[in-house]
């Protein structure tokens, strides 16, 4: 039983192995210059080797390094190992495979490995290279694509250039006025600094004018009291001159009493005395002091006064030199100015005197053009009768054409319909047929295995494919279907081909009439303009432009000037 299935199992898959799409191959032999055939039917391992190296020069334009030599020298000894890596030589196949696995990961197939290339089956290759021809056939038409964006990108870095430049000038130029703005900040900030230490004398000067009025507001109390005691010393002395009349009413009384007394009353006035020179000395040196706080207290306010008499200055100063720098700015202006008036002067009175020649010269030539223009108006009258004739006659010319194009165009859209409407009915017809085929094959399929599993045990090994797959039981009906479907399929392809040829006629036929037309139109509007230019050059206006005079002839030379 196990050698059967085994039999069974190589037979199928001989018959896969032969059934890859025989259009399918035949398009990648044309498409691809060094495949063949034979490479799909019989895949070599050391010829589909090189085949992928072959593949990789066409898609990268550059060679991997030795494939083709190392092939023949390294991939017979690996082509039975499933695991290359343990052996030291096979670097370079190894690499083969990673750098392949790359370029068809681009192509759209993610799961390329080293069984590929070592054991390469039909339907694998044709897979492979219909993805390979897909790519290349992309690649084509996204060509000028690629070269549209790389034409934007060429403008973009010129942009980008032109950019950079005006960035980098408009970055030179911010940094010469940021440096006229340090420089203007620093001298902000000096008299700023100026500004505060000339706050700061002042704020001195404040205070000690508040502690000298504070000392004086003092020396005055001292004062007031020292004028309270004098007061008190008058009263006192007083007193003991009351007391000394009473004592001298009251000599009567004994001598030595009065002696006594008059000792006592001596000392006490001796006593009032020192302490009335004491006080005195203290009121002189305090009316000094008094004097001297008056004085200081004068200088500084003098002394405000002077600053902010010298604030006041310094800015009439400032606005005095900001004016003479307007003044001197103005008269070199002004010197400029008048240095250009004189210029000026010299030109005009130049050209005054070209003018009078070139007027003459002008006078002269006017009279000789006088008889040509009267000769050339003859002539493009004649002209101008010709060319409106012509203009009618191209007019119902374009008229007709236009209306054979109208009609052309409607035939075409709706030959354009019923071709579309033509072509999805055999799209339908060809599916549907494809659907029958595939119905068809999977019967067959299905018959062929059963027969395969019921006879395995009597089969021979030398038995070959077209042993297994003609069938003796098959139905004539079967086979008759099977030519009938592809002889439909081959009609269905044929009118395909012949409404797409049709289809591209019908489009260069318009295309021919569009260019035509556009022919035709730009002559029309050519001859309208030399009609035009026929009627603004009649004699009649030249005449009007000729007896306008000097103004005229001034201003043609102020234009040839």
């Amino acid at each position: 039983m196990r050698k059967g299935g085994v039999e069974a199992g190589e037979s199928t898959d001989v018959v896969n192995r032969d059934k890859f799409d025989n259009n399918l191959s035949q398009y990648i032999v044309t498409s691809l210059s060094f495949v063949s055939e034979a490479d799909f039917k019989k895949p070599e391992p050391v010829r589909w080797y090189k085949i992928y190296g072959m593949i990789f020069e066409s898609l990268t334009e550059e060679k991997p390094e030795n494939g083709e030599e190392k092939a023949s020298l390294l991939f017979p000894k690996y082509c039975k190992s499933e695991n290359p890596e343990f052996y030291e030589e096979s670097g370079a196949i190894i690499w083969f495979t990673l750098v392949m696995q790359q370029l068809f990961f681009s192509c759209g197939i993610n799961d390329f490995t080293f069984k590929d290339i070592r054991d390469p089956r039909p339907k694998r290759c044709t897979i492979l290279c219909s993805a390979v021809v897909n790519f290349i056939r992309f690649k084509v038409n996204r060509e000028p694509v690629i070269e549209s964006a790389l034409e934007k990108a060429e403008r973009y870095k010129i942009q980008y250039g032109e950019i950079t430049k005006t960035n980098n000038e408009l970055k030179s130029r911010i940094s010469a006025e940021m440096a006229q703005y340090d420089e203007r900040e620093s001298k902000i900030q000096q008299l700023q600094e100026k500004i505060n230490t000339t706050n700061d004398k002042m704020v001195a000067i404040q205070s000690e004018s508040q502690n000298l009025l504070a000392k004086i507001s003092e020396k005055k109390m001292i004062i007031s009291e020292a004028r309270a005691r004098r007061d008190e010393l008058k009263l006192e002395i007083m007193k003991v001159t009351q007391e000394c009349e009473k004592l001298q009413r009251n000599i009567v009384q004994s001598p030595q009493k009065v002696k006594a007394n008059l000792c006592s009353m001596q000392e006490k006035v001796e006593f009032l005395k020192k302490i009335k020179t004491e006080k005195l000395e203290l009121v002189s040196s305090r009316r000094k002091q008094l004097d001297q706080l008056k004085t200081r207290n004068s200088i500084v306010e003098q002394g405000i006064s002077f600053m902010q008499s010298m604030l006041e200055d310094s800015e009439s100063i400032k606005t005095i030199e900001e004016d003479i720098k307007r003044i001197k700015e103005s008269s070199q202006v002004n010197v400029h100015k008048r240095k250009g008036i004189k210029i000026q002067e010299e030109e005009m009175v130049e050209s005054i005197a070209l003018i009078q020649d070139r007027i003459q010269k002008l006078q002269l030539q006017k009279r000789s053009r006088g008889t040509d223009l009267d000769a050339c108006f003859s002539q493009t009258t004649e002209k101008k009768k010709k060319t409106a004739i012509k203009a009618d006659a191209l007019k119902t010319q374009k008229e007709t054409l236009q209306r054979e194009i109208d009609a052309k165009m409607k035939k075409v859209e709706t030959n354009h319909n019923k071709c579309t409407e033509k072509i999805e009915m055999i799209k339908e017809q060809y599916e549907n047929i494809l659907k029958s085929l595939n119905q068809y094959h999977l019967v067959l399929q299905e018959r062929i295995q059963a027969d395969l599993y019921d006879c395995g045990f009597f089969l021979k090994k030398q038995r070959t494919f077209c042993t297994l797959s003609l069938d003796p039981d098959m139905n004539p009906d079967e086979e008759e279907e099977k030519h009938r479907l592809i002889s439909q399929v081959l009609e269905l392809q044929n009118t395909l081909d012949d409404l797409s040829s049709r289809v591209d006629s019908v489009k260069e036929e318009n295309l021919k009439l569009k260019s035509e037309n556009q022919v035709l139109g730009q002559y029309i509007e050519n001859l309208m303009a030399a009609s035009s230019v026929f009627q603004s050059t009649s004699p009649a206006k030249a005449k009007k432009k000729s007896g306008a005079g000097g103004n005229s002839v001034t201003e043609l030379m102020a234009g040839d000037k």
